[in-house]
């Protein structure tokens, strides 16, 4: 057979089995259809819920213990020392104290750092979840169209055969 041209039609017998294996496609590209829109929708509601359940989770458990390391430090611990003028050689600078007030207020910028971006993965999961629905209903309406044309247009071919004669 030569790409180039088109193929013959089958014969008008084989119409049948043309239309049961056209059926048979379509049935199943419907079949995968539903299969990855469930699956893309289950992943974008799990990406959403997982983001607020990291977001509210840090407001509810570790925020507030932040917070109170925050102030312990600020309002209850020692100003750090002044520098001293000459530290022997091979000891680190600064004061333990200084770094554990460091490392606090380290720490909760690293988490404030993590909350927003699970707020932004969250407002994508969101985002992404609007579109998946937005493409399913855009489907189902063109589909929808599709099926009202072919039907005009049907009953407009059995308005245009002949009628039969008996004969």
């Amino acid at each position: 057979m030569n790409p180039t041209q088109p193929p013959t039609p089958p014969p008008a017998a084989d119409f049948s089995s043309l239309q049961a294996d056209i059926n048979s496609a379509v049935g199943s590209h419907r079949r995968k259809m539903k299969l990855l829109t469930g699956a893309a929708l289950l992943f974008a509601l799990l990406s959403l819920v997982a983001s607020i359940g990291i977001v509210a989770g840090y407001f509810v458990f570790i925020h507030p213990k932040q917070v109170q390391m925050l102030n312990n430090y600020t309002h209850h611990g020692n100003p750090p020392p002044a520098a001293p003028a000459a530290a022997p050689a091979g000891t680190p600078p600064g004061d333990s104290a200084v770094f554990a007030a460091e490392e606090v207020v380290m720490t909760y910028v690293g988490f404030l750092g993590t909350m927003l971006v699970a707020i932004a993965v969250g407002l994508s999961a969101a985002g992404t979840l609007v579109m998946l629905v937005l493409m399913v209903l855009q489907r189902r309406a063109t589909l929808q169209q599709i099926n009202l044309s072919l039907t005009r247009i049907s009953a407009q071919l059995e308005e245009m055969k002949p009628p039969k004669t008996e004969g």
